[in-house]
């Protein structure tokens, strides 16, 4: 009688952990539904946008689009933005950043500058001696 308690048990908890399948494909922003594309560009200029992906999870459908504007020399706002299909925000991430945003120089014919070459040798003391009575 309680093996077949506990195989109810278990065959009905199953259910009650659903799977979240996730699906995200990088698109361009004329692929977008003309809510959403009405959506973003309320908030965001066009140029700024740096990538957009579209998400299904669980048969929801929704936009992930990332942005960074300049705001001043070495300052960038980057914003977060996710929109349902239907064009309503769903969430919207805003921060500051600060800081060179171009690739790095390794690629280029000037050689590169290493701690080592930065640091003076300093002369070293041997150990002291002690005394001997």
């Amino acid at each position: 009688m309680k093996t077949i308690f506990l195989s109810l048990c278990l065959l009905l908890a199953i259910p009650a952990f659903p799977v979240i399948a996730e699906e995200s494909i990088e698109m361009e922003f004329e692929e977008l539904p003309d809510t959403v594309k009405k959506t973003v560009l309320e908030r965001l200029s066009l140029e700024d946008i740096r990538k957009i992906e579209e998400i299904l999870v669980n048969n929801y459908l929704k936009y992930k689009i990332e942005s960074t504007k300049t705001v001043g020399p070495d300052e960038y706002i980057d914003i977060d933005l996710t929109v349902d299909s239907r064009g309503q925000v769903l969430h919207e991430d805003i921060f500051k950043t600060s800081g060179d945003l171009s690739p790095s120089l390794t690629d280029s014919d000037e050689p590169e500058e290493t701690e080592d070459s930065e640091k003076t040798d300093l002369p070293t003391d041997p150990e002291p001696q002690q005394d001997q009575p």
